[in-house]
């Protein structure tokens, strides 16, 4: 979705994280047209409060949802259950845009920070450099951004404001 509320087509051009094998916990979030598993710290788009962590969810809080996969309309639904589940697999793609729709539910490309905005202001360098000189590597391959990411986070954990503002 950009800055008009349209929905657009925004490549993949890396993965914050991905690997299939790991297990981690999940929120399954339900709505009455979608569901989604996410991380309990990743950002999804709450109606009222913007891009919050999952975990700050609560029944009856509404989520921004597409209305059909043959429309550009998006609605936003209440929430009707949330659950924990433990799966195997992680992923965290990067989009230019820095969000993305995964099963029909508009969610940050942003995790562990408290604001999407400055994850995404955080992750510029690294779309330029990929808008500039095309993919450091292998699409499947995560250790360029990983790298990138990783050299922020320790960088920012360690600055004192850091834990009210960042995380």
């Amino acid at each position: 979705i950009n800055d008009d509320q349209q929905i657009i087509y925004s490549p993949i051009i890396a993965f914050l994280h991905r690997d299939l094998d790991e297990y981690a916990s999940y929120k399954r979030i339900r709505t009455k047209n979608a569901i989604i598993e996410l991380s309990d710290r990743h950002l999804i788009h709450h109606r009222y409060d913007g891009f919050i962590w999952a975990e700050k969810l609560i029944k009856n809080d509404e989520i921004l949802v597409l209305s059909s996969k043959n429309t550009n309309k998006t609605n936003w639904e209440k929430i009707l259950d949330i659950t924990d589940v433990n799966k195997q697999g992680l992923m965290a793609p990067l989009t230019e845009q820095g969000t993305i729709i995964v099963n029909n539910i508009h969610v940050s490309c942003y995790a562990l920070v408290k604001s999407h905005t400055i994850g995404h202001f955080a992750l510029a360098p690294y779309r330029w450099y990929h808008r500039l000189f095309g993919q450091m590597s292998d699409n499947n391959n995560t250790t360029p951004i990983l790298t990138y990411a990783n050299i922020l986070l320790q960088f920012f954990k360690n600055l004192p404001i850091a834990k009210d503002i960042i995380f």
